[in-house]
């Protein structure tokens, strides 16, 4: 088996989920012949190769095509070997903007030419030629079955032709999987919908589900202990978690989880290269629980992911840390977990100190009134630098809609308290919750500006309606008068639009925070922290 991370992603840390299903299968089938490939990482890479060489031009800003190339490469290489720091955040913020926007241009470019090449549109010959080079890795592989591992949309187009591909060359079992298909009720619609491509005033369209052999939805590592184990695929119905086409009709297995968490072995992330990542240090990513413990906000899909809530005992996720420290020589880890709860999060720090482990690590919290000083001390000498806050509004009646379960008040106090430990503070904001006033939005960023001291990096955005959110599920209780669903490919996630029948409008929530962006983006320490998070961690390890 293989299994293979298309892109895009941020390149600066190697993804958990192929670590984590290697180990695994290679524990339950040993002998089996597993691999795990970062296309990518080796996407970013060969981009700069071939954009230094003038192979593929591109034009940023004002540049011409070689002033182009020479400084996003010199910002590629910066943001891999440079420690952000106080003194040097000018400079990093200007790399690090050079580089998102390659990133919005380049990877928009490359999306739409893998669509067209799917399409059967012209597609240029050199843009060709960078796709056998991307995929020269993937396609040389002798592996029965692949596995391909998709977070976004926007890793689709880039995933749908590595599958179109690897069924030309030879007979192999393609399957998709991953966080989006997990989340996202309609994914069956990539296995039966036509996908229509425009080129050059032409309509042009391919079938995806033609080269696919089913979507893991949800975990998968039993659904891939059961392909491995019967390769023939004789007994699709048999596999948990698999959507599939049989005589036309979608099939929807029935969905199954690993009840208990120890049974996995730590991830294995020997096939990725740690230190080609954009990043100044080597983070590893890990997950000390699978799901989320409160599971009740209104906007939200992950509780889709992972169906149920359960822990890994902390006793194998401090073994797991000591593992991949001395394994990889890595002292930097984000704790991915939706987020880990006050209580266990005390026992964890109290662990990692009881064993002298020298790490620093990011996690996620929800800003209760159980992070004490006391309890946000122990944690920042357990190694914590960074801690992930959904803040979401300042508005407490805003809160109690989304059923956040927190008071605005309490959340003031744990990030002030948790700066003043030496833990640097990244909050999530959404503007324009379905019944927010214009005061109520201006109230979240007076709270910002108010607490900038205690606020190191912000992800904001307007509320975007997620279909399978319990808002979209019952729209009449939050004064949504209409929804509609725009027209959107098979391969992306469902649109929703809607209007309400009192209070800010969506177009007139994503016009106020368009005006208010700037006041916004001067919150924190640079605004790139909030894209490239894993700087965020090597800053805090260092000014922390």
């Amino acid at each position: 088996m293989l299994l293979v991370v298309p892109p895009f992603i941020r390149p600066t840390s190697p993804p958990l989920a192929p670590a984590s299903l290697q180990a695994f299968l290679k524990q339950e089938l040993p002998g089996s012949h597993i691999r795990c490939l970062d296309l990518n990482l080796r996407y970013f890479h060969v981009a700069m190769e071939w954009l230094l060489k003038g192979t593929i031009k591109l034009r940023l800003y004002n540049w011409g095509h070689a002033e182009t190339a020479e400084k996003v490469n010199k910002a590629f290489h910066y943001l891999g070997t440079t420690v952000p720091a106080h003194e040097n955040v000018g400079e990093y913020h200007m790399q690090a903007t050079i580089f998102l926007s390659f990133e919005a241009i380049f990877n928009t470019f490359i999306s739409e030419m893998a669509l067209r090449s799917l399409a059967g549109a012209p597609v240029p010959p050199g843009i060709s030629a960078f796709f056998n080079e991307i995929y020269s890795e993937a396609l040389s592989t002798s592996a029965d079955i692949v596995g391909i591992s998709v977070l976004f949309d926007i890793q689709m187009p880039m995933a749908l032709l590595l599958a179109e591909r690897l069924k030309e060359t030879r007979n192999v079992r393609v399957f998709l999987g991953g966080a989006k298909f997990g989340v996202e009720p309609g994914h069956d619609r990539l296995l039966h919908d036509p996908v229509t491509v425009k080129a050059k005033g032409r309509r042009y369209e391919f079938q995806a589900g033609k080269f696919i052999d089913g979507i893991i939805s949800g975990e998968g590592e039993l659904a891939l202990l059961h392909v491995m184990k019967h390769p023939d695929l004789a007994n699709k119905e048999e596999i948990p978690n698999l959507t599939y086409l049989k005589e036309g009709m979608t099939v929807f297995n029935p969905p199954a989880v690993l009840e208990d968490l120890d049974r996995l072995p730590c991830p294995d992330f020997s096939d990725f290269a740690l230190e080609q990542y954009m990043c100044p240090e080597k983070i590893l990513p890990l997950l000390t629980a699978r799901g989320c413990p409160w599971g009740r906000c209104t906007f939200c899909t992950h509780h889709r992911s992972y169906k149920k809530y359960r822990q890994r005992s902390l006793d194998k996720v401090i073994e797991d840390i000591k593992v991949l420290s001395d394994r990889y020589d890595v002292r930097l880890f984000n704790l991915f977990d939706e987020m880990i709860p006050p209580g266990r999060f005390k026992r964890l720090a109290a662990g990692i100190l009881e064993e002298g482990l020298n790490i620093c690590y990011s996690a996620y919290g929800k800003p209760v009134r159980a992070f004490d000083r006391k309890t946000l001390e122990l944690i920042h000498d357990s190694g914590c630098r960074l801690m992930l806050w959904g803040l979401e509004s300042a508005s407490q009646r805003v809160l109690d809609v989304m059923n956040k379960g927190t008071e605005i008040d309490d959340v003031r106090r744990v990030i002030t308290m948790a700066a003043q430990a030496g833990i640097k503070n990244l909050v999530f904001v959404m503007f324009g919750f379905p019944g927010e006033s214009e005061e109520e939005f201006l109230a979240t960023l007076s709270f910002l500006e108010r607490n900038r001291e205690a606020i190191h990096a912000l992800s904001k955005g307007t509320f975007r309606l997620m279909e399978g959110s319990p808002i979209a599920e019952n729209p009449g209780k939050f004064g949504i008068s209409e929804i509609r669903e725009k027209e959107a490919p098979a391969f992306k996630s469902r649109l929703l639009t809607y209007k309400m029948s009192a209070s800010l409008q969506p177009e007139e929530a994503e016009a106020l925070f368009k005006k208010n962006l700037k006041k916004i983006e001067s919150v924190g320490i640079t605004p790139r922290f909030g894209a490239y998070r894993e700087h965020l961690l090597v800053y805090g390890c260092r000014e922390g």
